[in-house]
């Protein structure tokens, strides 16, 4: 997962609003959202080493995780950073008290919600944090940093949110956006500048690389919660799935 636009409490029906898309070669092995076999978990999952990067659990638990961009660094003997979310969705261990397995060195940004709310951890900086009412933005580096697609994202979903006509449609047509930041307000993540410019787009298409799904999230005041992914390469949409559900509130209550 690349990019996650997180509402809460923003919108007077939709307590929780959740908007994302994930960012992969186009060529590594997947399983679209959908209701895995053998855990009771909803989402997609990678067939290359195991995890997710967004998940629900029938319990009533969220996760996301994204990669912190550092340029230059490998960890070739690190777990794989999909089993962050797994991990926590599987467990017991309270959102706020989630203890991030330490055999993943590759820089990670997760989020982690149940009824007692959403919490962001990382292993580059910061500390564990609840996320408050507002809209929260996060991408490859930090929780809330002012990159440029994450500060269109947030503009966007908060318009969006002021409108009475707002639907579901409409909302995953705001990840669509394919601008190419100025250089002068792209962060400097250790990779060259011509990859700096494709990866400052919120919506990515290039040869053998790209958005591969946008994700949105809605749960409303009555814990109705519907999932929806719409899968890409880089000629258009592949194939979409959508899911309801009824779970308790995922972090705003």
């Amino acid at each position: 997962m690349c990019l996650i636009a997180i509402a809460l409490k923003t919108h007077p029906k939709w307590p929780l609003v959740v908007l994302a898309n994930r960012d992969e070669f186009y060529d590594r092995p997947t399983r679209h959202l959908g209701f895995w076999p053998d855990a009771p978990l909803i989402g997609g999952r990678d067939l290359l080493a195991g995890g997710t990067w967004l998940a629900l659990s029938r319990s009533g638990r969220f996760s996301a995780v994204t990669n912190y961009r550092e340029g230059g660094r490998s960890f070739p003997y690190s777990r794989s950073r999909g089993t962050l979310p797994t991990d926590f969705l599987l467990g017991t261990q309270p959102a706020a008290q989630f203890t991030p397995d330490p055999r993943i060195e590759s820089g990670y940004n997760l989020l982690c919600a149940d009824h007692s709310g959403i919490f962001y951890h990382s292993n580059r900086g910061g500390h564990t944090q609840r996320l408050g009412p507002g809209i929260h933005t996060l991408s490859n580096g930090l929780l809330e940093s002012s990159w440029p697609k994450q500060r269109n994202l947030q503009q966007a979903l908060e318009q969006a949110l002021g409108r009475a006509d707002t639907t579901p449609e409409s909302l995953l047509e705001l990840l669509l956006d394919e601008r190419t930041a100025p250089d002068s307000e792209l962060p400097a993540t250790g990779i060259s500048l011509e990859r700096e410019r494709l990866l400052s787009r919120c919506f990515i298409r290039s040869p053998g690389y790209g958005t591969r799904a946008r994700t949105l999230i809605l749960q409303n005041n009555e814990g109705e919660t519907l999932i929806e992914e719409v899968q890409q390469d880089a000629l258009g949409t592949t194939g979409r799935a959508s899911y309801r559900l009824d779970l308790p509130p995922l972090g705003w209550n």
